[in-house]
Protein backbone atom coordinates (compact mmCIF):
# COMPACT_ATOMS: atom_id res chain seq x y z
CA UNK A 1 0.00 0.00 0.00
CA UNK A 2 3.14 2.57 1.12
CA UNK A 3 4.13 1.65 -2.50
CA UNK A 4 1.17 2.52 -4.46
CA UNK A 5 0.32 5.99 -1.86
CA UNK A 6 3.86 7.22 -2.91
CA UNK A 7 3.74 6.41 -6.55
CA UNK A 8 0.41 8.29 -6.73
CA UNK A 9 1.71 10.93 -4.79
CA UNK A 10 4.52 11.46 -6.80
CA UNK A 11 2.39 12.66 -9.29
CA UNK A 12 1.24 16.34 -8.10
CA UNK A 13 4.97 17.76 -8.27
CA UNK A 14 6.26 15.29 -11.10
CA UNK A 15 5.00 14.17 -14.50
CA UNK A 16 1.51 12.84 -14.16
CA UNK A 17 0.17 9.52 -15.48
CA UNK A 18 -1.49 9.65 -18.95
CA UNK A 19 -5.31 10.39 -18.86
CA UNK A 20 -7.53 10.36 -21.50
CA UNK A 21 -10.09 12.36 -23.35
CA UNK A 22 -9.64 15.65 -21.42
CA UNK A 23 -9.51 18.67 -23.08
CA UNK A 24 -5.81 20.31 -24.86
CA UNK A 25 -5.18 23.05 -24.94
CA UNK A 26 -3.24 26.21 -27.18
CA UNK A 27 -0.18 24.98 -28.71
CA UNK A 28 2.71 26.58 -26.46
CA UNK A 29 4.68 28.69 -28.54
CA UNK A 30 8.39 27.77 -29.65
CA UNK A 31 9.45 31.08 -28.84
CA UNK A 32 8.16 31.63 -25.30
CA UNK A 33 11.11 29.69 -23.77
CA UNK A 34 13.89 31.76 -24.90
CA UNK A 35 11.44 35.19 -24.64
CA UNK A 36 11.91 37.14 -21.14
CA UNK A 37 8.65 38.23 -19.49
CA UNK A 38 8.67 42.27 -19.09
CA UNK A 39 7.44 43.78 -16.20
CA UNK A 40 3.75 44.45 -16.89
CA UNK A 41 2.82 48.44 -15.42
CA UNK A 42 -0.89 49.10 -14.65
CA UNK A 43 -2.35 52.22 -16.29
CA UNK A 44 -3.69 53.49 -12.99
CA UNK A 45 -0.40 52.74 -10.97
CA UNK A 46 3.28 52.94 -11.46
CA UNK A 47 4.32 50.79 -8.93
CA UNK A 48 4.84 46.91 -9.34
CA UNK A 49 5.56 43.88 -7.19
CA UNK A 50 9.53 43.78 -6.57
CA UNK A 51 9.73 40.21 -5.23
CA UNK A 52 9.94 38.61 -8.31
CA UNK A 53 11.61 35.22 -9.29
CA UNK A 54 13.32 34.78 -12.71
CA UNK A 55 11.15 34.11 -15.66
CA UNK A 56 7.94 35.56 -13.78
CA UNK A 57 5.87 37.99 -15.03
CA UNK A 58 5.35 40.86 -12.01
CA UNK A 59 2.06 42.51 -11.24
CA UNK A 60 0.52 46.09 -10.21
CA UNK A 61 0.07 46.39 -6.49
CA UNK A 62 -3.51 48.60 -6.87
CA UNK A 63 -6.11 48.85 -9.08
CA UNK A 64 -9.19 49.92 -9.84
CA UNK A 65 -10.38 46.88 -10.24
CA UNK A 66 -9.07 43.03 -10.33
CA UNK A 67 -9.15 43.05 -14.13
CA UNK A 68 -6.09 45.67 -13.33
CA UNK A 69 -4.20 42.50 -12.03
CA UNK A 70 -4.18 40.77 -15.36
CA UNK A 71 -1.25 41.17 -17.96
CA UNK A 72 -1.11 41.16 -21.44
CA UNK A 73 -0.86 37.32 -22.44
CA UNK A 74 -2.46 36.15 -19.43
CA UNK A 75 -6.29 34.93 -18.30
CA UNK A 76 -8.49 34.62 -15.46
CA UNK A 77 -8.78 30.73 -14.89
CA UNK A 78 -10.37 30.75 -11.88
CA UNK A 79 -11.78 33.55 -9.44
CA UNK A 80 -13.81 33.98 -6.29
CA UNK A 81 -14.94 36.45 -4.06
CA UNK A 82 -15.56 37.33 -0.44
CA UNK A 83 -14.34 38.41 2.77
CA UNK A 84 -10.63 37.52 3.43
CA UNK A 85 -9.67 39.79 6.14
CA UNK A 86 -12.89 40.00 8.06
CA UNK A 87 -13.31 44.33 7.45
CA UNK A 88 -16.84 43.62 5.81
CA UNK A 89 -15.36 43.97 2.26
CA UNK A 90 -15.44 41.70 -0.63
CA UNK A 91 -12.01 40.55 -1.64
CA UNK A 92 -10.93 38.81 -5.21
CA UNK A 93 -8.83 35.73 -5.56
CA UNK A 94 -7.76 35.22 -8.89
CA UNK A 95 -5.76 32.41 -10.85
CA UNK A 96 -4.25 33.62 -14.15
CA UNK A 97 -2.87 31.10 -16.44
CA UNK A 98 -1.01 32.07 -19.59
CA UNK A 99 -2.69 32.07 -22.85
CA UNK A 100 0.44 31.31 -24.95
CA UNK A 101 2.11 28.59 -22.61
CA UNK A 102 -0.65 26.81 -20.76
CA UNK A 103 1.62 24.28 -19.30
CA UNK A 104 3.41 27.04 -17.34
CA UNK A 105 3.13 27.97 -13.91
CA UNK A 106 -0.42 29.69 -12.98
CA UNK A 107 -0.18 32.71 -10.70
CA UNK A 108 -2.77 32.67 -7.42
CA UNK A 109 -3.42 36.45 -6.62
CA UNK A 110 -5.32 37.55 -3.24
CA UNK A 111 -6.91 41.48 -3.66
CA UNK A 112 -8.17 42.75 -0.76
CA UNK A 113 -10.09 45.75 -1.43
CA UNK A 114 -10.71 49.12 -0.36
CA UNK A 115 -12.65 51.36 0.93
CA UNK A 116 -13.29 53.13 -2.56
CA UNK A 117 -13.37 49.64 -4.01
CA UNK A 118 -10.25 49.61 -5.86
CA UNK A 119 -7.67 46.75 -5.19
CA UNK A 120 -4.66 46.37 -3.93
CA UNK A 121 -2.32 43.15 -3.98
CA UNK A 122 -1.60 41.71 -0.80
CA UNK A 123 -0.46 37.97 -1.35
CA UNK A 124 0.93 35.80 -4.65
CA UNK A 125 1.60 32.68 -5.05
CA UNK A 126 2.86 30.48 -8.32
CA UNK A 127 2.95 27.33 -6.54
CA UNK A 128 -0.55 27.07 -4.95
CA UNK A 129 -2.15 25.60 -8.10
CA UNK A 130 -0.49 23.56 -10.21
CA UNK A 131 0.17 23.90 -13.94
CA UNK A 132 -3.35 23.53 -15.43
CA UNK A 133 -1.79 20.77 -18.48
CA UNK A 134 0.59 18.32 -18.28
CA UNK A 135 4.18 18.57 -20.20
CA UNK A 136 1.96 16.03 -22.92
CA UNK A 137 -0.42 18.76 -23.31
CA UNK A 138 -3.42 16.83 -21.10
CA UNK A 139 -5.23 18.42 -18.50
CA UNK A 140 -3.94 17.09 -14.83
CA UNK A 141 -7.62 17.33 -13.05
CA UNK A 142 -11.04 17.01 -14.69
CA UNK A 143 -12.76 19.94 -12.27
CA UNK A 144 -11.16 23.08 -10.14
CA UNK A 145 -13.02 25.06 -7.97
CA UNK A 146 -11.47 27.71 -5.52
CA UNK A 147 -14.42 29.33 -3.14
CA UNK A 148 -13.88 31.75 0.26
CA UNK A 149 -16.70 30.84 2.82
CA UNK A 150 -18.05 33.00 5.15
CA UNK A 151 -15.77 32.37 8.02
CA UNK A 152 -13.14 33.99 5.24
CA UNK A 153 -11.34 30.58 4.73
CA UNK A 154 -10.06 30.21 0.99
CA UNK A 155 -10.33 26.78 -0.59
CA UNK A 156 -9.19 25.30 -3.40
CA UNK A 157 -10.66 22.26 -4.79
CA UNK A 158 -9.04 19.82 -7.67
CA UNK A 159 -10.83 16.84 -8.60
CA UNK A 160 -9.45 13.65 -11.13
CA UNK A 161 -10.31 10.36 -11.78
CA UNK A 162 -7.79 7.99 -11.50
CA UNK A 163 -4.20 8.43 -10.70
CA UNK A 164 -4.40 12.51 -10.07
CA UNK A 165 -6.83 12.08 -7.56
CA UNK A 166 -8.35 14.61 -5.53
CA UNK A 167 -6.62 18.05 -3.71
CA UNK A 168 -7.90 19.65 -1.76
CA UNK A 169 -6.19 22.98 0.26
CA UNK A 170 -6.91 25.53 2.58
CA UNK A 171 -6.01 28.96 3.50
CA UNK A 172 -6.62 31.81 6.43
CA UNK A 173 -5.88 34.89 7.10
CA UNK A 174 -3.86 35.17 10.53
CA UNK A 175 -1.69 38.12 11.82
CA UNK A 176 -1.82 39.28 8.27
CA UNK A 177 -0.28 36.39 7.21
CA UNK A 178 -2.34 33.84 4.72
CA UNK A 179 -1.36 30.37 6.26
CA UNK A 180 -1.88 27.06 5.18
CA UNK A 181 -4.63 25.28 7.51
CA UNK A 182 -5.58 21.66 5.99
CA UNK A 183 -4.85 19.47 3.02
CA UNK A 184 -7.04 16.69 1.99
CA UNK A 185 -5.80 14.42 -0.73
CA UNK A 186 -8.01 11.36 -2.23
CA UNK A 187 -6.29 8.70 -4.90
CA UNK A 188 -7.21 5.27 -6.11
CA UNK A 189 -4.49 3.20 -6.81
CA UNK A 190 -3.82 -0.90 -7.83
CA UNK A 191 -6.62 -2.68 -5.23
CA UNK A 192 -6.99 0.39 -3.04
CA UNK A 193 -7.92 3.77 -2.44
CA UNK A 194 -6.56 6.10 -0.04
CA UNK A 195 -7.74 9.49 1.45
CA UNK A 196 -4.96 12.06 3.50
CA UNK A 197 -6.51 14.97 5.44
CA UNK A 198 -4.17 16.90 7.83
CA UNK A 199 -4.66 19.83 10.06
CA UNK A 200 -1.84 21.87 9.51
CA UNK A 201 -2.63 24.40 12.09
CA UNK A 202 -3.77 21.51 15.18
CA UNK A 203 -1.02 19.20 13.86
CA UNK A 204 -3.17 16.26 13.23
CA UNK A 205 -2.52 13.45 10.39
CA UNK A 206 -5.27 11.18 9.39
CA UNK A 207 -5.02 8.96 6.87
CA UNK A 208 -7.38 6.01 5.74
CA UNK A 209 -6.81 3.30 3.36
CA UNK A 210 -9.56 1.20 1.58
CA UNK A 211 -9.15 -2.40 0.43
CA UNK A 212 -11.57 -2.54 -2.91
CA UNK A 213 -10.11 -6.17 -3.61
CA UNK A 214 -12.78 -7.44 -1.06
CA UNK A 215 -16.23 -7.26 -1.81
CA UNK A 216 -17.07 -5.34 1.73
CA UNK A 217 -14.30 -3.11 0.83
CA UNK A 218 -13.04 -2.87 4.75
CA UNK A 219 -11.49 0.65 5.92
CA UNK A 220 -8.67 1.65 8.25
CA UNK A 221 -8.11 4.96 9.64
CA UNK A 222 -4.62 6.32 11.17
CA UNK A 223 -4.36 9.17 13.48
CA UNK A 224 -0.67 10.65 14.50
CA UNK A 225 0.61 14.17 15.83
CA UNK A 226 2.53 15.85 13.00
CA UNK A 227 3.43 18.98 13.36
CA UNK A 228 4.62 20.89 10.51
CA UNK A 229 6.41 24.15 10.56
CA UNK A 230 3.92 27.74 9.49
CA UNK A 231 3.52 27.17 5.66
CA UNK A 232 2.46 30.33 3.78
CA UNK A 233 0.32 30.92 0.46
CA UNK A 234 3.25 32.25 -0.72
CA UNK A 235 5.49 29.33 -1.09
CA UNK A 236 3.23 26.29 -0.11
CA UNK A 237 4.30 23.48 -2.25
CA UNK A 238 1.14 20.97 -1.70
CA UNK A 239 2.69 18.07 -3.61
CA UNK A 240 5.71 17.84 -1.44
CA UNK A 241 3.84 18.39 1.61
CA UNK A 242 1.46 15.48 0.68
CA UNK A 243 4.37 12.92 -0.23
CA UNK A 244 6.48 14.35 2.97
CA UNK A 245 3.64 13.52 5.41
CA UNK A 246 2.74 10.26 3.91
CA UNK A 247 6.78 9.52 4.40
CA UNK A 248 6.77 10.22 8.02
CA UNK A 249 3.54 8.94 9.34
CA UNK A 250 2.16 6.23 6.37
CA UNK A 251 1.18 3.13 6.41
CA UNK A 252 4.26 0.87 5.59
Amino acid sequence: MKTTIITVFLSITATFLACTNREKPMVKSEKQDTIAIAKVVDSTTSNVSDNVEPGEVSFPLSGKNAKSFVPKNYAIDLEAEGDLNHDGRKDKVLVLIKKTDTIDKRASLILLRQIDNSYVLDKKSFSAVEPKYRSDVYQIYDTENVGIDKFGVLTFQMYGTGPSGNLFSSYKYINNELVLVNINSFSMGAGGQTELDLDVLKGIYKETNTNTMKEDMPSETITKKYKIDKVLFENSHLGDLVIKAFDVNGVK
